[in-house]
């Protein structure tokens, strides 16, 4: 949020930028898509509702959380699918 803010990087125009932002906002999760690609676009996430959605999801179990570790502004999340049977999360 803040690099697009900046000005630092563009990474949509702010029409779209607006639209992630209120996404945001209301639960802590905004996407938009490219305007040239129908499956591909932008998103900004919490780094809780992103723990949440990896631990809702069946037979995955999150390794690990990694704030702007890619390039210096992308999170990364390290997840681990899981037989069946296997606890989702390591308590």
């Amino acid at each position: 949020m803040k690099l697009q803010a900046s000005g630092k990087f563009k990474y949509v125009e702010d029409e779209g930028f607006a639209i992630i932002a209120r996404g945001y906002a209301l639960n802590g999760y905004g996407y938009v898509g490219y305007s040239d690609a129908d499956d591909y676009g932008v998103s900004v996430c919490l780094p809780s509702w992103a723990v949440r959605w990896a631990e809702s999801r069946p037979r995955v179990r999150l390794l690990g959380y990694m704030e702007r570790l890619w390039d210096n502004h992308h999170d990364v999340l390290a997840l681990h699918k899981t037989e069946l049977g296997t606890p989702s999360r390591i308590l």
